[in-house]
């Protein structure tokens, strides 16, 4: 479900069928096979902001916007910063050595939700930048996923 919002929001992509208002007909999906060929650099909203030299980062806290465990997601980094990676390694299918090292070393003793991490990322790539055009996705799953008031949380955060 969320690649399916992620696609529409960002992509201004349907990845799925619809029915038509007030009738039985369907409209089928813009682009078929999502997950299984991926996508490219230029059908995102990412796309002209880099391409107009735009400082960019994507960002969040779980596979889902756009690399959905079955997914294949992107070839190429969408922007100049990608936290796809991170999401993966922290989130993917690990060993559980590789599950409490990760633990360990990124999460134990510092009293953070995953979001702060994310918002930590972002706050160093906004410094980085200072002065510069910058194009920014957060994309946060995790605190509102069991609950809609789950998302209060990251309004107190401060950079």
């Amino acid at each position: 479900m969320i690649e399916k919002i992620a696609s529409e929001l960002l992509a201004g992509i349907r990845i799925v069928s619809l029915r038509a208002r007030n009738s039985s007909e369907e409209i089928g999906p813009e682009v078929s096979d999502s997950c299984k060929n991926g996508l490219d650099r230029n059908q995102t909203i990412t796309y002209d902001f880099v391409g107009q030299n735009y400082a960019s980062v994507i960002v969040e806290d779980w596979i889902g916007a756009f690399v959905w465990p079955t997914c294949k997601g992107y070839g190429d980094p969408p922007t100049d910063h990608y936290g796809g990676p991170l999401i993966l390694r922290s989130t993917g299918q690990l060993s559980r050595e590789e599950k409490n090292d990760f633990k360990k070393y990124f999460y134990d003793g510092q009293c953070e939700e995953p979001y702060h991490k994310l918002l930590d990322f972002v706050h160093k790539f906004l410094k980085s930048y200072s002065g510069l055009a910058k194009f920014v996705v957060v994309w946060i799953s995790k605190a509102p996923h069991e609950s809609a008031s789950g998302l209060f949380h990251v309004d107190k955060v401060k950079f």
